[in-house]
């Protein structure tokens, strides 16, 4: 017997006459070479392979080859694919479910290698939209009920509003479910990447979208607005409802009583009453609830700023023009590029004419900073108010109406 490694041999007889003198460590056998058929394929061995076999579907081909697994994909057979599920009885948007991708033959391993949609399960996409947005809301129809009908800010984007206004997220980052109302009987529940209220829509309420009902444009400006966080987001929707023509401030007035005793009706009351079509952006109308939250005299918004020999200085977001006080909201683009030299020297130039400003920046609004705000609009104002009124170096040609139509 003998053992193999560093030990001592203790029998010299051996395997195929190999003998060590007595007392010598026993060396290691000789490890035979591998044979051809353990080792490994060379690229001539590739080449005799045979070519791979066509699937009807075009999927995958596996080749097995002593242990090792090559995996070809047939140059065609991604566009044989959509090819046979963008046929007959395909939707238009390009968008199926597992289930129907798997009733017309496809495998699952073919399903997996087709486009996901964000936030939906069971969903893939053939054929992506212009609009990122409208990918997400063309695969949450195809899950949604029969008798659901599309709402809130998914409708918003199918009624033409921009992704700078409504991306389609809380904060920039995580998604917002697709918004649907159904009736009573199929109560209010909630999946993945869609969220549905129990809300009775009237016909005269909708329009249709690809063979699916969708809120018209008032009914979409309530909905958007009363399912809102906070106040000032419901602000926010109907400042960009009324600038992106959805629907026009007596429009409305004229739409609320409909509505009464519909949840997060107060909310939409309150924005309705200052709501603006010179808002830019969602955050200025954040900014100008908070304004008026603190108690500041009602701004104007997005007013132009000329010195007195007529060269015109810029657009302030907010202003109240008889303090000389305003109130600027910078977003993520103003810290691009050379942006913030060109503010700074935009904002001395304000300064210089005598007018009192103040920056904020989304940290402020809806961030840590956001306790802080009032106080700071409030010390701002104060300052505002004990300028020297005879070094004023500006002239805001909005300010006359304004001052005309508050008088």
């Amino acid at each position: 017997m003998v053992f193999r490694g560093r030990f001592t041999c203790v029998n010299t007889a051996s395997r195929a006459g190999h003998s060590p003198a007595p007392g010598l460590p026993c060396p290691r056998p000789p490890i035979p070479r591998r044979s051809r058929q353990f080792a490994r394929p060379s690229s001539a061995d590739l080449g005799s392979l045979p070519a791979p076999e066509r699937h009807p579907q075009g999927v995958v081909v596996r080749h097995r080859l002593h242990r090792l697994r090559y995996w070809f994909l047939c140059a065609d057979s991604t566009s044989a694919i959509l090819q046979q599920v963008t046929g007959e009885g395909a939707q238009v948007d390009g968008i199926r479910t597992c289930g129907q991708l798997h009733d017309d033959g496809l495998t699952r391993r073919t399903i997996d290698h087709l486009t996901r949609v964000d936030e939906l399960t069971g969903i893939r996409q053939l054929e992506s939209a212009s609009d990122c947005r409208l990918d997400r809301i063309h695969a949450a129809l195809a899950v949604a009920p029969a008798d659901a009908v599309l709402s809130g800010w998914a409708a918003a984007v199918v009624h033409g509003v921009p992704s700078d206004f409504l991306d389609g997220t809380w904060d920039g980052k995580a998604m917002m479910p697709v918004q649907f109302s159904v009736p009573a009987k199929d109560g209010a529940r909630r999946r993945r990447g869609v969220r549905l209220h129990w809300s009775t829509v009237p016909v005269e309420h909708t329009v249709r979208y690809q063979d699916r009902l969708v809120t018209n444009s008032l009914r979409t400006t309530v909905d958007l607005a009363r399912w809102s966080r906070t106040p000032a987001r419901a602000l926010a929707a109907v400042d960009l409802s009324l600038r992106h023509g959805l629907t026009t401030a007596q429009d409305l007035q004229e739409f609320l009583p409909m509505m009464k005793r519909r949840q997060g009706m107060p909310l939409v009351r309150a924005a309705v009453s200052v709501g603006t079509v010179d808002a830019e952006s969602p955050k200025e109308s954040e900014l100008r609830y908070y304004w008026l939250q603190s108690g500041l005299p009602a701004p104007i918004v997005n007013a132009w700023i000329y010195d007195l020999r007529g060269m015109c200085m810029g657009r302030v977001d907010l202003l109240e023009p008889v303090s000389g006080y305003v109130g600027e909201f910078n977003g993520h683009w103003h810290e691009m590029w050379d942006r913030p030299a060109l503010d700074a020297n935009r904002n001395a130039g304000l300064r210089s004419l005598n007018l009192t400003l103040d920056e904020f920046t989304r940290f402020d609004v809806g961030g840590n900073g956001q306790c802080l705000l009032a106080e700071r609009m409030l010390s701002g104002y104060a300052k505002a108010q004990q300028r020297d009124p005879r070094h004023d170096a500006w002239f805001c040609p909005e300010a006359e109406n304004w001052v005309r139509q508050t008088a």
